[in-house]
């Protein structure tokens, strides 16, 4: 019978006589010295081959750029500001203008809907195109690249991460098998 132990609560060491030994604390806070063949450890990386390494913690920072590409591009899809640049006016707008331009913005070109979509500039303004725009900041290139980043941490090959921009093959078989042998084995 397997019982699960706590995270945090078994220390794996060797003896002085080279013997595996796992030194575990119970939810009572009693300490039991428990041999290796008591003891189911599924290992993974190691620097010393006893205590294991945390792939999350390992890959701390590619998952946390992953993280802030994921809420950059979800803030700008939210919040809908889509555009790509603004408008500037040599003088002052009438109180009409300003408010249809206002009004037009809101339910013409506002949310990931209408992202690229043309606007009727009046009163002699002139559109100034921004510097960066969604497409010019690289967004799908950044998640595709944090994807491959998180995905190398756990040995998963590149044509199993269901990016489209992949080729399918005889080549995809021996990934395959590559992932199986040296992953999930």
């Amino acid at each position: 019978m397997l019982i699960p132990m706590d995270r945090g609560s078994t220390k794996p060491r060797l003896t002085d006589s080279w013997q595996m030994v796992y030194d575990y604390t119970t939810p009572s806070g009693n300490l039991i010295t428990l041999p290796a063949r008591e003891v189911f450890h599924l290992r993974d990386l190691s620097l010393d081959g006893v205590n294991g390494l945390s792939r999350p913690k390992l890959s701390r920072e590619a998952l946390e750029l992953a993280e802030q590409a994921e809420r950059a591009a979800s803030r700008t899809f939210r919040t809908g500001v889509m555009a790509g640049g603004a408008i500037e006016f040599q003088k002052e707008l009438s109180d009409g203008a300003y408010k249809r331009l206002k009004e037009s913005i809101a339910e013409n070109h506002s949310g990931s809907e209408n992202a690229g979509s043309w606007m009727l500039v009046e009163e002699g303004g002139n559109a100034k195109q921004f510097t960066s725009t969604a497409v010019s900041s690289q967004q799908i290139e950044t998640r595709n690249h944090q994807i491959e980043e998180v995905a190398r941490t756990y040995g998963v090959p590149r044509p199993l991460l269901m990016m489209d921009d992949t080729s399918w093959g005889s080549g995809i078989e021996q990934l395959a098998i590559f992932f199986i042998q040296y992953t999930l084995a």
